[in-house]
């Protein structure tokens, strides 16, 4: 059968079964890493900041970000490095999603970005609110 070499660690293969783990039982237990890699590559900040100053140049940048359906709220931790000014708010509905999230944060971010950043369990599309 067919392995696929991932990493040093891991190599999967096509079928799974006794040839060994396929590529969605090695990424299960990192699911949540994987829909980081598969769905943001950290440079929508700067797409969003070099719109913004093409578009509004005589406004000064801004400072606040909320970021709807965030899931791991990848955006709002990149946005609170961005400068001892920059809050980010986001919004998702899956509470372990956010909690994994906010590992994340406690592991990659200092004490003052972490102040500045806050995410809260809600769902944007029910129709009733």
């Amino acid at each position: 059968a067919k392995r696929i070499k991932l990493d040093e660690e891991h190599q999967v293969s096509a079928s799974g079964g006794d040839d060994g783990p396929t590529l969605a039982d090695v990424w299960r237990p990192n699911l949540h890493k994987l829909y980081e890699l598969a769905v943001q590559d950290g440079s929508e900040i700067d797409v969003m900041t070099k719109c913004f100053a093409e578009l509004r140049g005589d406004l000064p940048p801004p400072l606040s970000l909320r970021e709807d359906f965030c899931g791991t709220y990848l955006l709002c931790r990149q946005w609170v490095g961005l400068g001892s000014t920059h809050t980010a708010f986001g919004l998702d509905n899956d509470q372990p999603t956010l909690d994994w999230g906010l590992e994340q944060a406690e592991a990659t971010l200092d004490a003052s970005e972490r102040s500045r950043l806050s995410a809260a369990c809600f769902d944007l599309g029910a129709a009733d609110q």
